[in-house]
């Protein structure tokens, strides 16, 4: 790859000429590596560990407007995704471009700011680059974002504005996913004033009978909006494109899963709006994809529901009454059930009770 030296003179990337060796972020110190442009990489999972803003009239930061919502985010990057694991996915990149250059970055009225970073940085121009099929006969690169690369393991990333994020590279296998798991559902909690969640579900690693299940839970502050579920052709495609799968104009009940059979997605690309909740409102999404053969039916007339196989309750199944097959433990299955009404019951029943 060709070296491309560049010299910045914009007001907003602008840093200053430093002898600092460091940076301290929570009492962690992150030295600063000169970057050999031709061989690093900045595919992986990263974490973010901090941020900040910074004026770019003066160059001074502040901690104080920054209310550390994006501590802990995770973002994956790789040849052909790339995507921060938050609701708030505008930035989703498929088949993302990256573009290494060396800055010889120098002071202007912003640079105080900037004195905390070497005077010589690699930084990471990333982009996508639509094709005509995607725009009406049109080819552009879609979108730009910049990362610097302080050392192998540590990148700052400028996210739209005065905003900087601090990310560390995750080295913990069990530790490179961005969503938590429960029960196979892949579950986020998130406040903030994005009403949408975009989901890419990788469709393509399932059978065509499985099913898609999701549950949208807002705070129950939260009740005057609408509720619905689209998917798309591409990540990208306009709204004359998209295909309802829920279109609902009242709130999601609480605690109520929605089935939706994979055969009827367009794609891998989903995305779930939640209207009217954005005065940072809190609410929680869970989504997993079964397999057919994890939905059964009761065949026996009477069907205990166990807290746990030694210990039976006093609510019972009936004949044809469908479940879903969590876990298999000994001569139980671990199930789920949704009444009629959207409230969901978990337990155990026998095996002997199901087809």
């Amino acid at each position: 790859m060709k070296k491309i030296n560049v010299v910045v003179f914009l007001l907003v990337l602008s840093f200053s000429v430093i002898g600092q060796s460091s940076i301290v972020i929570n009492k962690k110190i992150y030295p600063f590596e000169k970057i050999d442009f031709a061989t690093i990489t900045i595919n992986g999972w990263w974490r973010v560990v901090g941020g900040e803003f910074f004026n770019d009239e003066d160059g001074t930061s502040s901690n104080q407007k920054w209310d550390g919502r994006d501590i802990g985010k995770r973002m994956f990057i790789s040849d052909s995704l790339m995507q921060f694991y938050s609701p708030s996915a505008s930035l989703f990149y498929e088949k993302p471009k990256f573009e290494y250059l060396v800055f010889y970055l120098r002071t202007s009225d912003a640079g105080h700011f900037f004195k905390k970073f070497p005077s010589e940085v690699v930084g990471v121009n990333v982009y996508e680059y639509q094709d005509k099929e995607v725009w009406g006969g049109e080819e552009y690169a879609f979108g730009y974002q910049w990362f610097y690369i302080l050392n192998s393991n540590f990148i700052a990333y400028f996210s739209g504005g005065n905003k900087v994020l601090y990310l560390e590279r995750i080295l913990n296998k069990s530790e490179q996913y961005g969503w938590d798991e429960e029960d196979g559902f892949k579950i986020i909690k998130y406040t903030g004033s994005t009403g949408y969640v975009k989901l890419n579900i990788e469709k393509e690693k399932y059978k065509d009978d499985s099913f898609f299940e999701i549950q949208v839970t807002p705070q129950f502050s939260c009740t005057d909006t609408w509720f619905n579920i689209a998917t798309y052709p591409n990540y990208l495609a306009g709204g004359d494109k998209k295909k309802y799968l829920i279109n609902s104009k009242k709130t999601p009940k609480q605690n109520t899963i929605y089935r939706l059979p994979l055969s009827t997605f367009y794609s891998s690309y989903i995305k779930v709006s939640l209207g009217n909740c954005d005065c940072n409102e809190e609410w929680i999404l869970k989504w997993r994809i079964i397999q057919k053969d994890a939905i059964k039916f009761i065949k026996s007339n009477k069907a205990i529901i166990y807290k746990n196989p030694n210990i039976p309750t006093k609510m019972y199944l009936i004949k044809n009454d469908e479940v879903r097959l969590d876990k298999e433990e000994d001569d139980f299955y671990k199930i789920t059930y949704m009444t009629n009404k959207g409230k969901i019951i978990e337990g155990y029943i026998k095996k002997t009770d199901v087809d």
